[in-house]
Formats: C-alpha cells, structure tokens, sequence
C-alpha cells in the first residue's frame, strides 16, 4: 500500500488523533493515517509505524503558500488571471490587490518576459484605479527588472514607487 499521501505516522485502529491542518478528531476502524485531502486519513500499512512524536502532530501547521492562494483564494493561475481579477474587484481594497500583486511575482515571475504586455495593461488598471495616475513607461520598466536583482517580494513595492515617480 502507498503511503505517500500519509503526512503523520500509521496510528493503531480506533486511536482517537487531532488533525494538525485543520484540527478535527480523526479515528478510523482499521490502521490509519493522516492526510492533508478529505476525508483526512486513509488506511495505511499495520507494520509502517514511524518514530516520530506524537507532538508534532498537535502542533497546526498553516502551509498555505503564495501559489496556493493565489489558485485557491483568488483563481488566479496566470498573468491574464490577474489582469481579470484587478479589473473586476477595481473597488477592492488597495492591499488586497497589492498583496495578489507581489504574490504574483513570486509565483509568475519566470513568466513575466512573454507576458509584459498584460502586466502592463495591468499596471495600468492599478495606477488608474488607485492613484488616479498613468506612466508611459511601464513598458520600459518591466523590462528593465531583470538587471535589478531584487527579490520577488520586492518587485510590487518597486514597480508602484517608480511608476508614480
């Protein structure tokens, strides 16, 4: 049996375990582990029980990653993705859209050379909508981010301070 899927140890049929992810009583008739998909556990081997301690399975971990927020928070799986999400929530609040902004760039960074059109139209939604402001050199900045050397969580603080300059 695979238990790849398994994030804890095989526990002991009808053992009573809080779900670390989403803190809900786990139990199970038959040798089982626990699992980050519904319905949270699955069966598991009798003999692959690990050494390790149960305390770290009562210690909630929040894994969420800017990819999974962007996927699973705001549908968001591209450029053209955010584009769509920046024209449609317009009124949404400013750090809202910055946030989906510079997750963005962490996660669609290796994208954004084929895509500058789209984040410059982007970009310009964003200044239009929240600063009232428009630069006809978004273009030309994008591009020029490659020789910058920053880190993705920096691109968005850098971009709306040289595009209202």
């Amino acid at each position: 049996m695979n238990n790849n899927d398994c994030i804890s140890k095989c526990y002991e049929p009808f053992e009573k375990k809080l779900h670390p992810l989403y803190l809900i009583p786990i139990s199970s008739k038959k040798p089982f582990c626990l699992t980050n998909n519904k319905p949270y556990s699955k069966q598991c081997e009798k003999n692959n029980y690990q050494n390790t301690s149960d305390i770290d399975f009562y210690i909630p971990r929040i894994g969420f990653d800017e990819e999974y927020i962007l996927k699973n928070v705001y549908n968001i799986n591209n450029w053209n993705d955010v584009k769509t999400y920046i024209e449609k929530n317009y009124k949404s609040n400013k750090l809202t859209i910055n946030r989906i902004l510079t997750f963005s760039w962490t996660v669609l960074y290796d994208t954004h050379r084929t895509n500058i059109d789209i984040i410059a139209n982007t970009y310009e939604i964003y200044l239009k909508n929240f600063y009232k402001k428009s630069n006809s050199d978004i273009t030309k900045i994008l591009f020029g981010l490659k020789n910058l050397k920053l880190k993705y969580y920096q691109i968005q603080k850098y971009l709306v301070k040289k595009l209202l300059e």
